[in-house]
């Protein structure tokens, strides 16, 4: 049995493991929902990961930025991640940071326009890729090699009324994207507790999985 199809008979009886490390509170940058902050490690061991990145090398619920979103698996690197999507997405952003595997990574991440007001296109779909900087993967017995991803809107960046969020809009936008290529996936399959619903802050608390050959 290969791994993909070993995937997707034990994905069934898969538990999570997580580790509670805090509470999410209001933020003078943006009033997060009351919520539950963890580490988070896939059933059977391995490498273990925060569901939110960060906007500065802090592990605090005062510096979350946006949460993992999508788990890209199998035979995953960051670069092969964001390689089929440089033609929709050959922009990248600001830095932020994750804590993989028990040390920082940090990616600009890729989006659809430089985010400098662009009237035209208002709506702006931005994902971050992270693993350890020095395998730019990481890895579990039933994923095999895998990375973690945050996605979001930018809207009207850079213009008079602009916002950032809707994380589920932007997931679902990735996802189309490796869809319409041939990738296997699946939706909302992971809970990963780092659900929001305040405004534009919206996530469902699940990760969606794509299968990286």
């Amino acid at each position: 049995m290969n791994r993909l199809a070993h995937r997707i008979v034990t994905c069934l009886g898969m538990a999570v493991v997580l580790v509670t490390a805090g509470l999410l509170s209001a933020t003078p940058a943006q009033a997060r929902d009351v919520n539950l902050w963890f580490n988070h490690q896939f059933y059977g061991g391995g490498d273990a990961f925060d569901t939110y990145d960060y906007s500065q090398k802090t592990r605090s619920e005062d510096y979350v930025d946006w949460p993992v979103s999508l788990i890209f698996f199998n035979n995953a690197t960051v670069p092969k991640v964001k390689a089929p999507l440089s033609s929709v997405m050959p922009h990248t952003g600001s830095l932020k940071y994750a804590w993989v595997r028990g040390s920082w990574d940090q990616d600009r991440g890729i989006k659809q326009y430089p985010g400098q007001c662009e009237e035209w296109a208002p709506v702006n779909y931005h994902m971050r890729v992270y693993a350890p900087s020095n395998t730019d993967r990481m890895y579990n017995t039933y994923y095999g090699y895998f990375v973690v991803a945050t996605t979001h809107m930018d809207y009207r960046e850079g213009c008079s009324g602009q916002w950032f969020g809707e994380s589920e809009a932007a997931e679902d936008f990735v996802l189309r994207e490796f869809v319409n290529r041939g990738y296997h996936y699946w939706s909302d399959w992971t809970y990963l507790g780092n659900a929001e619903n305040n405004g534009h802050l919206q996530s469902n608390g699940r990760a969606s999985e794509v299968s990286i050959p």
